[in-house]
C-alpha cells in the first residue's frame, strides 16, 4: 500500500463513520464532532490539547469541533480552578442521551451499506479486519480479538456481582430488577473461573451472593428515600456512586425530576461498561455524569469538574469499596467525602465487620483466591466511631434485620450489615454529643 491509497481509505472510513452517525434528531453532527463528543463522554474535564492527543485530531479540529458543540449546547467550557490558564471541555446537563449513545454507537450496519454489493460475507470479514487494525493502531480498551475485556482485579469483582443481580432478577420474588447485568456478564466471557461457572463454592459462594442480593436491594431503599426526604425536608437532588463499577441505579431506578448523578470508577470499567450500555440503548432516568478516577489519588478534582456541587446536600454511596482500601487509604477517602459534603448529605456503605466474617473462609477456598487477595479490610470495625469523630451522625443496620422484612429471614446468626450517616459539620467540641445507634 502506498501513501495514496492509505489516504483515500482513511477518507472512506471516514464516510463510512458519518453514515453511521447520521441521526435526523441531530443533522448537523459530523463524524469528527463525534469523535471529540465521545472522549468527552469518558474523559469529563480535559483540556483542548489532551483529547488533541487521544483522539488523533488536529487542535484546530478539536478546536472548531467544540465550538461547534457548545454552540448547540452539548459541551460546556470551564476554567481548569488548579490552572486559570486552562480551559476544561465537559458534557453539558442538556446534552441528551440520544446523542451520547450515538458517539458509542457500533459500525455493523455502516460497514454493511458500505460492502453491499459484495459477497454477504463481505461485510463481516471487513468487521474483522477493522477490528484488528483498531486493536493494533488505537487505544481504546478493546482485547486482542476486539472483544469488550474485563479489567483485572477489582474490575473482575463487578462481573460477579452483576452475575448474582441477574440471577436475582430472574427470580419471580426478586427484590430488585437489573436488565443489563445479564448483558454485563455476557461481554465477559471466560471472566470466571471453572468452579465458579460450576457453581462450585458452596455455602460461601451462596453467602456472598446473598449479601450482595441484601445490599443492593437496602441500597437502592436508601438512595431513594435520601431523594425523597421526609419530615418535611426536601430530598438531595445529588448522588454520588463511588467505585460504581456495574451499577444501572442510573438507568433502573425511578428517581425523582432534579436529580443528578455522578458515577466515579476506574476509566477501563467505565468504557467497558458504556460500551455494554450504549449498545442496549439504555437510557437513564436522570441525569448521569461519568468521572474516570482513582479514589486512592486525587478523585474530588474530577468530580467537581465534571458538575458536582459541594454547597448542595448529597447523597453518597460506597458499595462494596472500603473493603478494598487500607485503613489509610479509607480514611483519606472518607475525609474527602465529608469535605465535599454540606450539611445533611448523607452516606452509606458495608459495616466493617463484614469482611471478618467471611474472609478467612475466602482465603481458604482456591476460587475465591484472586478475590479476596485484594481485601485490606477499610476502618474495619472503627468505622462508625471514626465518622461519629468526623462530624457525622450514624446508624447501623443489622443484615439479618432487613433480610427478614424482604422475605429472605437469615438462619443463625449474622455480623454483618451495612452503616448510613448523616453530615453534621459539627465543631470538634459537639463531637462527644454525637452517638450512633443501633437497629437490629
Amino acid at each position: 500500500m502506498n501513501v495514496g491509497t492509505l489516504y483515500r481509505l482513511g477518507r472512506r472510513l471516514t464516510e463510512i463513520s458519518r453514515i453511521a452517525a447520521v441521526d435526523p434528531g441531530d443533522p448537523q453532527m459530523a463524524a469528527g464532532e463525534l469523535g471529540v463528543l465521545a472522549d468527552v463522554l469518558t474523559h469529563p474535564g480535559s483540556s483542548v490539547k489532551e483529547i488533541t492527543e487521544r483522539t488523533g485530531f488536529t487542535q484546530s479540529h478539536v478546536s472548531a469541533s467544540v465550538a461547534r458543540l457548545r454552540g448547540r449546547g452539548h459541551v460546556e467550557t470551564v476554567t481548569d480552578p488548579s490552572d486559570r490558564r486552562r480551559t476544561l471541555v465537559r458534557l453539558t446537563e442538556r446534552a441528551s442521551t440520544a446523542i451520547t449513545r450515538r458517539a458509542l454507537r457500533p459500525i455493523d450496519d455502516a460497514v454493511g451499506r458500505a460492502v453491499e454489493n459484495s459477497d454477504p460475507r463481505s461485510a463481516d470479514r471487513v468487521l474483522a479486519m477493522l477490528e484488528e487494525l483498531a486493536d493494533r493502531l488505537v487505544a481504546d480498551g478493546r482485547g486482542e480479538r476486539g472483544e469488550d475485556t474485563v479489567p483485572d482485579g477489582v474490575g473482575r469483582t463487578a462481573i460477579g456481582v452483576a452475575r448474582v443481580r441477574a440471577e436475582e432478577s430472574r427470580r419471580p420474588d426478586r427484590l430488585f430488577d437489573d436488565p443489563y447485568a445479564e448483558a454485563f456478564v455476557a461481554a465477559a466471557p471466560g471472566a470466571f473461573s471453572e468452579a465458579e461457572e460450576r457453581g462450585d463454592l458452596g455455602s460461601l459462594g451462596a453467602a456472598f451472593g446473598f449479601h450482595a442480593v441484601i445490599r443492593t436491594r437496602f441500597f437502592d431503599d436508601y438512595l431513594l428515600a435520601a431523594c425523597a426526604g421526609g419530615a418535611g425536608g426536601a430530598g438531595v437532588r445529588q448522588v454520588v456512586l463511588l467505585a460504581a463499577g456495574l451499577d444501572t441505579r442510573a438507568f433502573r431506578l425511578a428517581w425523582p425530576d432534579g436529580v443528578r448523578l455522578f458515577e466515579l470508577d476506574l476509566p477501563e470499567v467505565l468504557t467497558f461498561k458504556e460500551r455494554v450500555l450504549a449498545e442496549r440503548g439504555a437510557v437513564p432516568g436522570c441525569a448521569r455524569m461519568v468521572v474516570p478516577a482513582d479514589l486512592r489519588e486525587d478523585w474530588a478534582t474530577g468530580l467537581v469538574e465534571a458538575g458536582f456541587q459541594p454547597a448542595a446536600p448529597t447523597a453518597w454511596l460506597a458499595e462494596g469499596l472500603l473493603i478494598y482500601l487500607s485503613a489509610d487509604e479509607a480514611a483519606r477517602l472518607l475525609t474527602a467525602v465529608g469535605e465535599l459534603s454540606a450539611p445533611d448529605s448523607q452516606l452509606a456503605f458495608e459495616r466493617g465487620d463484614v469482611a471478618g466474617s467471611l474472609l478467612s473462609r475466602a482465603r481458604a477456598t482456591p476460587a475465591m483466591e484472586r478475590y479476596a487477595s485484594l481485601w485490606k479490610g477499610g476502618l474495619g470495625e472503627e468505622a462508625p466511631d471514626w465518622l461519629v469523630r468526623n462530624g457525622w451522625q450514624v446508624r447501623t443496620h443489622e443484615l439479618a434485620a432487613l433480610a427478614a422484612p424482604y422475605g429472605r429471614p437469615i438462619r443463625g446468626e449474622s455480623r454483618s450489615g451495612f452503616l448510613t450517616a448523616v453530615h453534621r459539620r459539627l465543631d470538634q467540641t459537639e463531637h462527644d454529643s454525637v452517638r450512633w445507634a443501633d437497629e437490629r
